[in-house]
């Protein structure tokens, strides 16, 4: 029995250090590619499929495309959140703020 609760124990602790691990990340990406009001669009879709993306906001201004996302660094990465981008047809970086 103390080897059961030990180990549940053990368990609450390592999910809730996980948990305080992650961090949500709110990055801008440079958008290439965009054209048109509907290119925002496809790409905030693309982005928002990608697990751990909470929110992506796209726009098409002056001719500069952007894209705002919002995700969780445990689960997903930069690079795959411009690979998304990329596969679509809008390459994308990191813009440095």
């Amino acid at each position: 029995m103390k080897q059961l609760l030990r180990m549940a124990l053990f368990g609450f602790v390592l999910s809730f250090a996980t948990a305080a691990a992650a961090a949500e990340r709110t990055i801008t990406l440079a958008v290439e590619g965009m054209t048109c009001s509907m290119c925002p669009k496809t790409v905030q879709k693309a982005i928002n499929a990608v697990p751990g993306v909470s929110q992506c906001t796209a726009s098409y201004e002056d001719k500069v495309g952007t894209a705002v996302v919002t995700f969780e660094d445990s689960v997903t990465s930069i690079n795959i959140i411009v690979a998304a981008s990329a596969e679509i047809g809008y390459p994308a970086q990191l813009v440095i703020q």
